[in-house]
């Protein structure tokens, strides 16, 4: 096969796996079910490409959404401990943690912000880059 037709090939693929998830999707997640599906990885090297994206990239035909950079990995982790602090300083440690029987809707807003800064951070730790079609 030419290069032109490797490539519609496999954004023809892409597509269909992007698709058949709910968009978007994790570029790491296409990669394995690319393989899955086709028996082999996306062919990037073989085409001249130093990787997958730059290999989607090339086909025009998909869009990349980056998550999980030094700045916001940085940013959530301030939120977090700015938060702890807030907390310790006033000695309102209590609402940093859920009272007994109570549901995650009916927690105190302190654990609620600690959470969301929690699993800012988490994402921000791992990053991450989705594809849409």
């Amino acid at each position: 096969m030419e290069k032109q037709e490797v490539l519609g090939h496999v954004a023809k693929v892409v597509r269909a796996l992007i698709t058949s998830a709910k968009p978007p999707v994790e570029l790491r997640s296409i990669v394995k079910d690319y393989m899955d599906v086709e028996g082999e990885p996306i062919p990037f090297h073989r085409l001249g490409y130093s990787n997958e994206q730059e290999l989607l990239r090339a086909t025009n035909q998909f869009k990349f959404h980056h998550y999980g950079n030094q700045s916001t990995d940085a940013a959530a982790l301030m939120l977090l401990l700015l938060l702890l602090f807030a907390a310790t300083a006033t000695g309102d440690m209590e609402n940093l943690l859920p009272s007994p029987g109570v549901t995650q809707s009916g927690c105190k807003t302190g654990i609620k912000a600690t959470k969301t800064a929690a699993a800012a951070a988490q994402r921000a730790s791992h990053p991450y880059t989705e594809v849409v079609a």
